[in-house]
C-alpha cells in the first residue's frame, strides 16, 4: 500500500482479503502450513504460478520443497487495468506471503500465468517458450488483452527482474495438475468455471505424454435439458438452431464457415450444447427457478453426468480406450458435492472435497509447467465461431524434463 498509495483497486482488494484459511486451518489443507511439495527440488527455485480466471485469481507460491496456496482475489481488482496488473499483482502476493506467513517476496525465478486464453505458438516457440496470448475471451468488460505480452509487461516489475516468465491455457494446468496429484495415466478432465472446458490426458508407452485441449468437445457436444429450468443459449448457422439439427453443423464445420451465438432459448427438454448447460450464469439460471440451493445443486449435477457421460464417449472415441477416471475441477465443481456421480461405461468420477483443493490443483498443474518439455503442438479442428480462443483444440505431446543437471526426472518428483 505504501509503494502503490494511489490504486483505490488495490487498496480495496487488500482490505477486502480475510484470509479465512487461517481460522479453521486444522481443517484446511496441510499445503498451506508448509507441507513438503517437491522433494529434492532446487533450493534456489522461487515459483510463482497465477491462475487469472474470470471470477478469481488464484496463486500458489513455492520455494524449494514447500508451497503456499494464497487466498483468491477477485480478477477484477487485479486485471481491469492491463498497464497496472503486474505492480497490483506484486504487491498483492507480497502482502499475502508477508502478512500470513512472514515471508517476504523481493525475487522469483520462474512465473506462471494460467490464462483462460490459448498461448501464441509461432514458429519460434521452442527457444522463446510461450508468453503472448492470442485472445482472451471477455473476462472482463471493455478490458482488451488481444495479443497481451505478459513477458514483457511483468519482465518490467522489480520482483520479476530475470525470471523465466511463461504463460500456459488454464484448461492444460487443471489437466496437468489432476495428472501430478493423482499420478494417473490417463484421464478426462472436466474444469467447471465460469465457462465450462474439457481436457485430457494420456500416458504413452515412450514416456511421453499427450494432453488435449478439445475446445469442440464442450462448444459442439449437446446434452438433454430435462429440468424446469431448460433456459440456453445456442448456436446458429444462418437461422438454423444446430442443437436441433446437428447434420448442419457438421456441414458447418466442415466448411469452415461462420457459426454465431444466439440468444436465451426456453423450454424443457431441450438439448444444449455443454458450453451453454454449465457456465456459471446457467447455475443463476437455475437457482432463480429452484425452490431452494439443495434443488439447484440437484438440477446442476443432473447437467454435469449427462456432460461427463458424453465427455467420456469422446474421449474413447479419441484414444480408443476409456479414462482411468473423471476428475471435475473448477469452483462449480462444489456444486455437485454429495451426487453419487457413475457412468454407464464404469469409469469413476472424482470431485475434490474443498474448494481449496480445486485451486491448489489447477495451479499446482502451472507450477509443474514449469517443468516440462514440449514436444510439439499439433491443433484440432477450425475456429468455427472465428474468435481466436474457440479452436477445435490442441494437442501437446509433452515429456518430462530433466532438473537442473542432476539426472532426476520431473516424473519423479513426488507431491504430498
Amino acid at each position: 500500500l505504501q509503494l502503490y498509495p494511489d490504486d483505490s483497486q488495490l487498496k480495496k482488494c487488500l482490505r477486502d482479503s480475510k484470509r479465512c484459511w487461517l481460522m479453521d486451518k486444522n481443517e484446511r489443507m496441510a499445503i498451506t502450513t508448509g507441507q513438503p511439495f517437491f522433494r529434492g527440488g532446487n533450493p534456489s527455485d522461487t515459483v510463482l504460478c497465477v491462475d487469472f480466471g474470470a471470477t478469481r485469481t488464484k496463486f500458489l507460491y513455492s520455494f524449494a520443497d514447500t508451497a503456499w496456496v494464497l487466498e483468491a482475489a477477485g480478477s477484477t481488482a487485479i486485471w481491469s487495468d492491463p498497464s497496472a496488473a503486474p505492480a497490483r499483482l506484486i504487491a498483492y502476493v507480497q502482502h499475502q506471503l508477508a502478512s500470513y506467513y512472514q515471508i517476504h517476496l523481493t525475487s522469483i525465478s520462474t512465473l506462471v500465468i494460467c490464462t483462460p486464453g490459448m498461448p501464441v505458438v509461432d514458429p519460434s516457440w521452442q527457444d522463446n517458450g510461450f508468453h503472448v496470448v492470442t485472445k482472451l475471451p471477455s473476462v472482463l468488460t471493455g478490458v482488451e488483452y488481444d495479443r497481451f505480452d505478459f513477458r514483457h509487461q511483468f519482465a518490467q516489475h522489480p520482483v520479476c527482474t530475470g525470471a523465466h516468465i511463461t504463460v500456459v491455457w488454464d484448461g492444460l494446468a487443471a489437466v496437468l495438475g489432476a495428472k501430478y496429484k493423482y499420478q494417473t495415466r490417463r484421464a478426462l478432465v472436466l474444469t467447471l468455471g465460469t465457462a465450462p472446458s474439457a481436457g485430457a490426458f494420456f500416458q504413452h508407452s515412450d514416456g511421453t505424454f499427450e494432453v488435449g485441449a478439445f475446445h469442440n468437445w464442450i462448444w459442439f457436444e449437446t446434452i438433454a435439458v430435462d429440468d424446469a429450468a431448460g433456459m440456453v443459449k445456442t448456436l446458429f448457422h444462418n437461422d438454423t438452431p444446430l442443437h436441433e439439427h446437428p447434420e448442419t453443423l457438421e456441414q458447418a464445420l466442415k466448411a469452415d464457415s461462420e457459426v454465431t451465438v444466439g440468444p436465451w432459448t426456453v423450454g424443457e427438454g431441450v438439448r444444449s450444447f455443454i458450453r451453454f448447460a454449465l457456465d456459471n450464469d446457467s447455475f443463476m439460471r437455475i437457482m432463480d427457478h429452484a425452490h431452494s440451493r439443495k434443488v439447484a445443486k440437484h438440477l446442476w449435477s443432473i447437467r454435469v453426468a449427462a456432460a461427463i457421460q458424453a465427455l467420456v464417449l469422446r474421449f474413447k472415441a479419441q484414444y480408443s480406450t476409456l479414462p482411468d477416471c473423471v476428475y471435475v475441477l473448477g469452483g462449480n465443481s462444489q456444486k455437485c458435492k454429495g451426487h453419487a456421480f457413475q457412468t454407464a461405461v464404469g469409469v469413476p468420477v472424482c470431485i475434490p472435497d474443498t474448494d481449496d483443493e480445486v485451486q491448489y490443483i489447477h495451479t499446482l498443474g502451472g507450477r509443474y509447467w514449469s517443468t516440462l518439455q514440449v514436444l510439439g503442438i499439433e491443433n484440432v479442428g477450425a475456429d468455427v465461431l472465428q474468435r481466436g480462443w474457440t479452436s477445435g483444440g490442441q494437442l501437446w505431446r509433452m515429456k518430462d524434463r530433466e532438473l537442473w543437471g542432476s539426472g532426476t526426472s520431473t516424473a519423479n518428483m513426488q507431491c504430498d
